[in-house]
C-alpha cells in the first residue's frame, strides 16, 4: 500500500438540534480495507451519508486519493469511486435482476 485512498478529516454533522458526527477522523489506505463497526445509532450510516452530502456536513474536510471532495455535488462525489449502499432490502424493489 503505497498512499490513502479515502480520508476524512475531522466530519461533524447536525440534524436538527442534535450533534451527531463530532470530529469523526479516519483514513483508508490505498489496496486496504476499512470497516465501520458499533452498535445501533452511533453514526456508521450518517457518517457515509455526510461523506456523501446525503446529509449535511457542519464541519469536516473529505479527500480522495488528495482531491477535496468535500463540497462537490452527491453525483460527482460518486463518479470519483465514492459509494453507499444501504442495508434495507428495497434497493431493487420492484425492478427485475437477471
Amino acid at each position: 500500500m503505497t498512499g490513502t485512498a479515502l480520508s476524512v478529516d475531522d466530519l461533524h454533522c447536525r440534524l436538527g438540534e442534535s450533534h451527531v458526527l463530532q470530529g469523526v477522523t479516519f483514513d483508508v489506505p490505498e489496496g486496504g480495507v476499512t470497516a465501520l463497526l458499533g452498535r445501533n445509532g452511533v453514526g456508521k450510516t450518517t457518517t457515509l451519508r455526510t461523506m456523501l452530502g446525503l446529509a449535511p456536513r457542519s464541519g469536516g474536510r473529505v479527500t480522495v486519493a488528495g482531491d477535496d471532495i468535500t463540497r462537490l455535488p452527491t453525483h460527482a462525489i460518486v463518479q470519483r469511486g465514492v459509494g453507499y449502499v444501504p442495508e434495507d432490502r428495497d434497493v431493487l424493489a420492484g425492478r427485475p435482476v437477471e
